[in-house]
Parts: structure tokens; C-alpha cells; sequence
């Protein structure tokens, strides 16, 4: 799938400009135009009840500024009018703050179509933090899944039901999914681990009443993709998912109880991209907490070097978590069984295209709550971020897991590597970024852990020889 890069982010004044960074098209004008319009200015949905058509109103304001540059204007008609089947993936390169608050996933063409729900997905970029390229994971046929339930006041029977149900549907096509889910609720724990008992690929546990548990839980499990279904919350502008464990929903039995787990930015943005995550999916959902700021966080995610990160710009009502989270993993299995399906020899690399696993998801919204698409803004929610570049997937068929009965072999090397070399590959980057006083025993450490050879005569900026 081809995809359209709008780029958004400040000028020498200081004022939010915007441009075509790629498209299938080339680029013939470089230079940027002005954004008119703050976020600020568009319309909202609020307060309640929302204005009939405001949704398709800022979608129209979107669609006119953009297509005041003749590249942008040519490359989003393009995706508009792309035939079934060749649809682009629209970006948004988002390189200030300030081009967040725009709800880019409300655009709406001239003939009143939202992209994001007929015509073409649409996602956002977050500028990364580490240089990854090179670093593609190997897929060997063992997709893990791991799960964290654990909103307070909301039960997540139906989250998990939804989850559990796309993971069997894949499984009969053949591929293998292995679940570990973090569950707060005691009852539900021990539903699932009723079902784990006769499921070899299936491990329920309670959810850890520290932080640092939780994560070392999450790394224990090593999982592809990361699903948390909680509450989120922002202190000083910084997000944080909140987390409950089992004594808090029995204090909550009796009266106010808050949870007790906080995982912050900085925990998670250190953990998951080197650990190997290709998605996390935070369904922050009402109740309660307020999720504001969340969606930051999984654009620091994604920042940070997680390959896709999707969060919600707003609180999203229970009902409507649960449906999104149902079709998501849905449509998100099955493209990963198609993807990922198993060579028939040697070694292949897939694109694996994240934005338009969202179009049915969206849609189902719209159907399930209120058919009503020009007004009912909730499909807009979900946002995702991802890296500049298409993620890629490399399967080799010489090292094909093919079931419980023969697992994966044990991670060699020192704690935390992953046996895919995403790792190696970030400290590879690392290492060829060292200032030329960083003292010899740290550069000898990074190259233990990157699998090179000490350091040369050529000192720390050396490429490591052997990482990839």
C-alpha cells in the first residue's frame, strides 16, 4: 500500500506550516503554506448534546486549507478517488506539539466522504528519538499477545471476550497466538484461567501491586503486541496509565477506591521498544479517570521507537471501547495471518500497513452508536501513531515455530535482548553516536550487548562489527 506524508510543523516564525513530504506522486512545490486555522478555531462537539454536522464541518475546513498547496491538494484527491483495493494510507508527519490538538482524522473531501471511513486511512507520524534503521524484527511463526485488564469500575468480561474471540478466529487459520493476560478483577481471572486450562497458549495471572511487576511481567512475556485496557491520566502535562489490582476492586466494593499501579512515560518508553513491541493499544476507556494526554503518550511511544502506538484523544465510553477493541483485534489478526504467513523457503520481508486496520473499527462505531457519522465524533478517537518508514517483518522459514509442542528456544545473551535483534540493532545506533571521550568501559559494555568485538584502534565510533 502506498502511502501519502503531509507534513506539519513550525516555520522560522514560529507559525504551523504544512507541506507533501512523499507521496506516489513526487513533490514539485517544497514550499510549506500556512495552517489559517489554530485547533482552536475549528468546530468541536461540545458541550453537549453536539451540534447536528459539526464532525463533517471540520473535516470540510480541513480538506480546504490543506488543498491550498497544489501538492497536497493533488495527493489527496488522488486517495480520495483511489479505486477499491489501491487505497493510501495518509500520514501526518506531525513535528510540533501544536499540530496534535488537530483532529487530522476528521477530513472530509468535496463530496462530503471522511477518508478515514470510505476512501483512505489515516495515521500520524512521531518523529523518533532513535535511529532504527536495519532493525527488522524476524517473525518465526509465535505471535505473542499480551494483555493488562485492569480498569477500575468498568468491568473487562466484554474487552477480553472480544480479544479472546479474534485469537481463536486466527488461530483456525493457522497461525499460532499465545495470550498472557495481567486481569484485575478476581472473578475474571478466574474465568480465564478456567479456559487456560485447557488452552496451552493461554496464562492468566492477578495483576502485580507494583509498577516495576507489572513491567517485568510484560518483558517476561516478550510480547509482539501490548494491550492495555485501563484508566489514564496526565500530572504536569506528563501521562500515566492507572492500573488496578485486585484489593482495589474490593476496597471499591465498600466505597471510593483509586487505583494503586501507576506506570509512567518514562518506565514504558524505556521498556517496550527495546523489548521488541510492534503495537501497543492503550483503550483508555471512561469511568472515572480521565484519559486526557494518553494519546501522548503512545505518540511518545511511537517516538521513542515502538513501531505503532495507538491511544484515545478523549475519554471513550465503556460500550464503545469494547466494540472498537472487538473489531480492532478482529481485523488486526487477520492481517497478521496474512502477512505473516509462513514462506514456503528462505527468507522474505513484509510491509505490515497499520493505518487501515482502523477503517473497520471506526466504522463499526458509527453502525453500533449512532449511523450518524457527520455528528457522532467518537469514531474519530483512536488515533495512531507510527514511524516515518513502513514496519517491517522478516520470516524465515528454516526457523518456523510450528506449535506448543516445540516451543521457542530459550533468549541467548545477556538480560533483555530479544532473540529478533531489535536490541542489538538499537544499541548498534547508539554506539555509532557516542561522543569521542565516552569512557572505554562504557563503550566496551554497549558492544557486549550489540554482539561486536571490543573496541578497534578506530575508538568508540567504530561500527560494531557483526551487529544488524
Amino acid at each position: 500500500m502506498s502511502r501519502v506524508i503531509i507534513q506539519v510543523g513550525p516555520d522560522r516564525d514560529d507559525a504551523l506550516c504544512f507541506r507533501l513530504e512523499r507521496g506516489p506522486i513526487p513533490p514539485t512545490d517544497p514550499k510549506p503554506r500556512k495552517l489559517v486555522c489554530s485547533a482552536a478555531q475549528l468546530p468541536t462537539g461540545k458541550p453537549a448534546p453536539p451540534p447536528n454536522g459539526w464532525v463533517r464541518e471540520y473535516g470540510r475546513r480541513l480538506w480546504q486549507e490543506l488543498t491550498q498547496h497544489p501538492d497536497v491538494r493533488r495527493a489527496l484527491s488522488n486517495a480520495a478517488g483511489a479505486p477499491a483495493g489501491q487505497s493510501q494510507s495518509i500520514m501526518f508527519n506531525l513535528l510540533d506539539q501544536r499540530a496534535e490538538l488537530y483532529n487530522w482524522e476528521m477530513l472530509c473531501d468535496e463530496g462530503d466522504h471522511f477518508l478515514a471511513l470510505e476512501r483512505a486511512p489515516i495515521g500520524r507520524i512521531a518523529e523518533q528519538g532513535i535511529d532504527l534503521a536495519g532493525a527488522v524484527p524476524t517473525f518465526t511463526g509465535h505471535l505473542r499477545i499480551t494483555a493488562v485488564l485492569s480498569a477500575l469500575g468498568v468491568p473487562a468480561e466484554q474487552e477480553w471476550s472480544g480479544l479472546y474471540a479474534a485469537v481463536q478466529a486466527a488461530r483456525a487459520t493457522g497461525i499460532r497466538v499465545s495470550v498472557t493476560v495481567l486481569v484485575g478483577e478476581e472473578d475474571l481471572l478466574d474465568k480465564i484461567s478456567d479456559v487456560a486450562a485447557q488452552d496451552r497458549d493461554l496464562h492468566a495471572v492477578a495483576v502485580p501491586d507494583r509498577g516495576t511487576d507489572v513491567l517485568r511481567a510484560i518483558t517476561d512475556s516478550r510480547p509482539h503486541v501490548l494491550h492495555f485496557f485501563c484508566h489514564g491520566a496526565a500530572d504536569q502535562g506528563q501521562p500515566r496509565l492507572l492500573l488496578a489490582t485486585g484489593q482495589d476492586v474490593e476496597r471499591q466494593a465498600v466505597g471510593p477506591a483509586t487505583p494503586s499501579v501507576r506506570l509512567h512515560i518514562e518506565q514504558m518508553r524505556t521498556l517496550l521498544a527495546p523489548l521488541g513491541v510492534w503495537l501497543v493499544v492503550l483503550n483508555c476507556c471512561q469511568g472515572g479517570m480521565a484519559a486526557q494526554e494518553v494519546h501522548s503518550l503512545a505518540h511518545s511511544l511511537a517516538a521513542a521507537g515502538v513501531p505503532a502506538a495507538l491511544g484515545m484523544r478523549e475519554t471513550v465510553q465503556a460500550l464503545a471501547a469494547y466494540e472498537f477493541s472487538r473489531v480492532f483485534y478482529r481485523e488486526l489478526l487477520t492481517e497478521l495471518g496474512t502477512r505473516l504467513a509462513r514462506p514456503a523457503a528462505g527468507v522474505v520481508d513484509r510491509d505490515i500497513d497499520w493505518p487501515h486496520i482502523l477503517n473497520a473499527p471506526r466504522a463499526a462505531l458509527v453502525e453500533s452508536y449512532s449511523d450518524d457519522a457527520t455528528t457522532f465524533g467518537e469514531w474519530t478517537l483512536p488515533v495512531l501513531y507510527t514511524r516515518l518508514d513502513p514496519f517491517q517483518v522478516r520470516l524465515a522459514a528454516q526457523v518456523w515455530d510450528t506449535g506448543p509442542e516445540e516451543p521457542a528456544p530459550p533468549v541467548a545473551g545477556p538480560p533483555g535482548l530479544t532473540s529478533d535483534g531489535v536490541t542489538m540493532a538499537i544499541v548498534a545506533a547508539l554506539l555509532n553516536r557516542l561522543p569521542a571521550d565516552t569512557p572505554p568501559d562504557a563503550v566496551a559494555e554497549l558492544r557486549r550487548l550489540a554482539g561486536a568485538p571490543p573496541p578497534g584502534p578506530g575508538g568508540p565510533a567504530d561500527a560494531p562489527a557483526g551487529a544488524t
